[in-house]
């Protein structure tokens, strides 16, 4: 009897600890989720589109700057004319959109 209510406890620890790491790629995006569509605009525009994810989506991103791209100050601007609607997905969801979407980008497929 003692050890089922132990192991009942341990699940419902372990299930506890667990909900609490979810990541915040893995949540969704609340409210409306538009940034701008980087396709079609200048070679540095996917950095201000980074920005604007990592700002809506409340995480932090990386982006290895090339000598004739780096970002500007004053954080990331409002999404204008033709932005993406990603409402709905989650940060890791709309990075995968991205790249999708550029076809610069390798894509490897499962075998």
């Amino acid at each position: 009897m003692q050890s089922m209510l132990v192991g009942s406890l341990v699940v419902a620890l372990a299930q506890s600890v667990a909900t609490q790491n979810v990541s915040k790629l893995d949540a969704t995006v609340g409210g409306e989720f538009r940034i701008d569509n980087p396709l079609g605009r200048s070679p540095c525009s996917f950095w201000n589109v980074l920005a604007q994810l990592a700002q809506r989506a409340h995480v932090l991103v990386g982006f290895e700057n090339t000598p004739d791209c780096w970002p500007r100050g004053g954080g990331a601007s409002a999404p204008g004319e033709g932005a993406l609607d990603l409402t709905g997905m989650t940060a890791r969801q709309a990075l995968d959109h991205l790249v999708a979407l550029d076809s610069t980008y390798p894509v490897k497929m499962p075998r």
